[in-house]
């Protein structure tokens, strides 16, 4: 019998489709399991649609020679379901208008599994400076004493292992 291992990540909402073979006299049944219980879905392939991070686990295919009544089992595929990025948004505080010479925090949130997270103004990476602080989960940004070469706009790339999103704003400078 014959099953290609899987051991992927896939994002929710993914199709996937698991096949098996086995060489049988007559034709072999099958019957496929989730984590070593059984299953209802017979027959050699297994469809998934609109996979859930609930459907994570280790899948295999049981074959059944209804002759010699024996069994085989194929390896395992380990199919891990990661939640994709959504609900991204970017917010500041204090809230617009933004005054030279005070302070702004910039933040970068969404949903997901193993969000990473890159900060880009004007088109160019941002790092930490003498004014611009980034926290080590790297969700804000904060500018303090705030300037009018800060103005401009930043752009937050979001990422994981099965997504990704990006969120801007454009940030207003006013002289006191």
């Amino acid at each position: 019998m014959k099953v290609t291992p899987l051991d992927v990540l896939y994002g929710s909402g993914s199709d996937l489709t698991l096949s098996c073979s086995a060489e049988s006299s007559p034709p072999a049944q099958f019957q496929w399991a989730m984590n070593r219980t059984l299953l209802s879905n017979m027959g050699p392939e297994f469809r998934l649609e609109n996979i859930q991070a609930n459907q994570s686990g280790s899948y295999s295919c049981w074959a059944h020679n209804t002759r010699t009544l024996r069994y085989q089992t194929s390896e395992p595929s380990d199919i891990t379901v990661l939640e994709s990025i959504s609900d991204d948004t970017f917010n500041t505080s204090p809230n617009p208008p933004i005054i030279e010479g005070s302070f702004v925090t910039l933040t970068c949130d969404a949903s997901g599994f193993n969000v990473t997270r890159d900060w880009m103004k004007d088109g160019q990476h941002l790092s930490a400076g003498v004014n611009i602080t980034i926290s080590e989960d790297k969700k804000t940004a904060s500018i303090n004493p705030v300037n009018k070469g800060d103005a401009g706009k930043y752009l937050c790339k979001l990422t994981n292992p099965v997504s990704s999103a990006e969120v801007e704003y454009s940030l207003t400078v006013h002289r006191k």
